[in-house]
C-alpha cells in the first residue's frame, strides 16, 4: 500500500531527475527520488525555523552521496550555506544553547570538507569541535608486537586517548544488534598490536568515537593517495573505536573504513 501511494505522490507532483540540477541518480539507490527533490524545496522555501539552514546542508550532503563523485555545483551551494553560519545568524543563536550541538555542526562541516579534500577547512572544524568536547587523541609510539611468533618488541604507533570533562550519556547498543568484527585467524598476525606497556582505553561515547573517525579519515586525506605512511597513522583511530563497539552506524563505518585501508595487504 505505501508503494502504490508513493507512486501516486510521485505522479500527483511530477517532479523528476531533469527538472533538478541533481545529476543522474541510480534508480537502483534511489527508488522515490521524488522524496529528495521534495524535501530540498521544502527547506528551501521553510523559514522561520533556526535549524533550516543545518537540514539544508544534509540534504545536500545526502545528494552529494549518492552523485558518487564530487560536484562543483553542490560545493559551490555548501559554502554558501555555510556563511549563513555566521555570527548573528539563527542558527548561531539557536546553538549559542548547546555545546554538543555545536559539536555535531562542526563535525558535520568536517566531514563535508573532508569529502571534497579540503584539509585546512576540515582541520579547522575539527579543532573547533576537540575544544567544545573536551576529547584530546594524540599519536604515540609504544613497543608491541604484530606476529605470533615475533621475539623482540619494535615500535608500534598508539593512539593516547584523554577527556579533560565526563560526557553525560553513554549510548551503547546491544551487542548482538551491531556488526560483528570477523576474525582474522591468521597463521602468523595477532588479531591486533599486542602493546606491552600502553595506556588503558578511555571510555568513549558515540560522539567522541564519531571525532576520533573523522580525525583518522583527516590524518589519512593530508597526504598522497595510496601513501602507505598516512595509512599506517589512520588505522589507530580505527582500531580504538572498533575496540569499544557502541553503534551500528559507527561500528560500520569503522570496520568500512578499516577495510579500505587493509585491502592492499595480503595477510588481511
Amino acid at each position: 500500500e505505501l508503494k502504490i501511494l508513493l507512486n501516486k505522490l510521485q505522479s500527483t507532483l511530477e517532479l523528476h531527475t531533469d527538472t533538478m540540477d541533481f545529476g543522474e541518480l541510480d534508480p537502483d539507490v534511489v527508488v522515490y527520488p521524488f522524496l529528495l527533490f521534495s524535501s530540498s524545496r521544502l527547506l528551501a522555501q521553510c523559514s522561520g525555523c533556526p535549524t533550516t539552514s543545518w537540514w539544508q546542508l544534509r540534504n545536500l550532503f545526502l545528494q552529494q552521496q549518492l552523485q558518487g563523485s564530487p560536484a562543483s555545483s553542490i560545493y559551490a551551494r555548501f559554502e554558501h550555506l555555510v556563511e549563513c553560519f555566521g555570527e548573528g545568524s539563527p542558527l548561531c543563536e539557536f546553538l549559542e544553547k548547546s555545546d554538543l550541538l555545536t559539536c555535531h555542526l562542526r563535525l558535520e562541516l568536517a566531514q563535508f570538507y573532508l569529502y571534497y579534500k579540503k584539509i585546512d577547512q576540515a582541520q579547522v572544524a575539527l579543532t573547533e569541535v576537540v575544544q567544545l568536547s573536551g576529547l584530546n587523541a594524540q599519536l604515540s609510539g609504544c613497543l608491541g608486537k604484530r606476529t605470533k611468533f615475533q621475539e623482540f618488541e619494535t615500535a608500534q604507533l598508539v593512539l593516547v586517548v584523554s577527556k579533560e570533562r565526563k560526557t553525560a550519556e553513554k549510548d551503547q547498543a546491544p551487542p548482538e544488534s551491531l556488526p560483528r568484527i570477523v576474525p582474522l585467524v591468521d597463521s602468523d598476525l595477532l588479531e591486533k598490536v599486542s602493546y606491552s606497556d600502553s595506556a588503558p582505553a578511555v571510555s568513549t561515547t558515540s560522539l567522541d568515537q564519531a571525532i576520533l573517525l573523522n580525525m583518522g579519515m583527516l590524518q589519512l586525506k593530508s597526504g598522497p593517495k595510496a601513501d602507505h605512511v598516512f595509512s599506517e597513522e589512520a588505522f589507530p583511530y580505527v582500531n580504538y573505536v572498533l575496540s569499544q563497539p557502541l553503534s551500528w552506524p559507527i561500528q560500520y563505518k569503522a570496520l568500512l573504513l578499516r577495510s579500505l585501508l587493509e585491502k592492499g595487504s595480503v595477510k588481511r
